[in-house]
């Protein structure tokens, strides 16, 4: 087939197969992080921190490790911050854990966006290395 013969869609407008390609990369690689697992969180993890402390270390241990006696006394499973079942989900995931609850743990109220972001920060700094 010759160019002038090949069929165009209504707009008279064929896509490069190169302009194509680049979409295709960039969609590609803005969910590869997705896909990679836990990608690096974008809050400030020593904001985080504070916050942690405040509203988490209670449950959650000072240094992440679940407390154990308040476990047993609820008879639920607090993870370890450091454990695959928390360094596994994705930021979106630890974000509504926190902000929905999740089993025994009720939704922690009152944070902002950027407050949730540091906390999960935080979180991501327990990844065993």
């Amino acid at each position: 087939m010759k160019p002038a013969e090949r069929p165009q869609n209504e707009g008279g407008y064929r896509m490069p197969k190169a302009c194509l390609a680049g979409i295709l990369l960039f969609v590609f690689a803005a969910s590869r992080p997705a896909l990679l697992g836990a990608p690096p969180a974008s809050g400030d993890a020593a904001a985080g921190k504070a916050i942690f402390k405040n509203r988490c270390q209670t449950c959650h241990g000072a240094n992440g490790e679940g407390n154990e006696m308040l476990s047993k006394a609820l008879g639920a499973h607090i993870p370890a911050m450091n454990s695959d079942q928390v360094q596994g989900k994705s930021d979106d995931e630890i974000k509504a854990v926190i902000t929905q609850g999740k089993g025994k743990m009720t939704a922690i109220k009152g944070l902002s966006d950027e407050g949730i972001a540091n906390v999960i920060a935080f979180v991501r700094t327990f990844k065993k290395k």
